[in-house]
């Protein structure tokens, strides 16, 4: 299991384009170089077609992320306390930027602490929010730094009521590593940066936006998985 998300990192796992791009170079190869074995080669590409025009298919997408425990937007009443926030970045970052904002007209916390890039901090500088409210920390780098960088940096005593917000496919993973840091924090789902159509012949239409979400999805179910063992 360890080897496995080992692998979904280094390659972006099942859906990524960077796997994609692996898959057809070694198939390329594999038929032109070495070992010229054309008909295997051909089938070896068809079949990454067909698993990836499958992955892009939002009636799939929405498969994976059944898969994963519910991570539902918090109501507007739950948010007008919020005093502190942190901000995971990760997959979905525009359903984070429009949930940040949500947030922020509705609780105007005090303290905005982001995890992750600094384009997305710039983004940030983009909204309603004065700059001396809001604090960029580079050094995390995945989740499991993320959480234990939270801990660092939160003061109970004088944070007040303090969040993480996260992307709702990442949340339940989330949750349990804050448990296991010992810290009692709500931890606030983010929605999808394209939400899949529900209805009609668009669920069966392949899209980068539905790729992803598998792709995300999935990498989920295996990193509970891990944690679970």
């Amino acid at each position: 299991m360890t080897r496995l998300v080992a692998f979904a990192k280094l390659t972006g796992g099942p859906g990524s384009l960077r796997l994609l791009a692996i898959l057809i170079g070694i198939g390329l190869v594999w038929i032109f170089v070495w070992p010229r074995r054309r008909m295997t080669g051909w089938i070896g590409l068809a079949l990454v077609a067909v698993g990836y025009l499958a992955m892009a298919t939002p009636v799939v997408a929405e498969l994976a992320v059944s898969g994963l425990p519910p991570a539902e937007p918090a109501k507007d009443s739950e948010l007008r306390d919020i005093q502190t926030l942190f901000i995971f970045d990760g997959d979905n970052r525009w359903g984070r930027l429009r949930e940040f904002q949500r947030i922020n007209d509705l609780a105007h916390p005090q303290n905005v602490v982001l995890l992750g890039r600094l384009s997305v901090y710039k983004d940030l500088l983009l909204m309603p929010v004065p700059r001396d409210r809001l604090t960029h920390d580079a050094t995390s780098w995945n989740t499991s730094t993320q959480v234990a960088r939270t801990k660092q940096l939160w003061r109970p005593e004088s944070a007040g009521r303090t969040v993480i917000l996260a992307s709702c496919l990442q949340v339940p993973r989330v949750r349990r590593l804050v448990e296991d840091a010992g810290m009692n924090l709500s931890v606030l789902a983010a929605p999808l940066d394209e939400e899949l159509p529900r209805r009609g012949f668009r669920r069966f239409v392949p899209s980068l936006a539905a790729l992803a979400t598998s792709r995300d999805a999935l990498y989920e179910l295996v990193a509970l998985m891990y944690y679970g063992r």
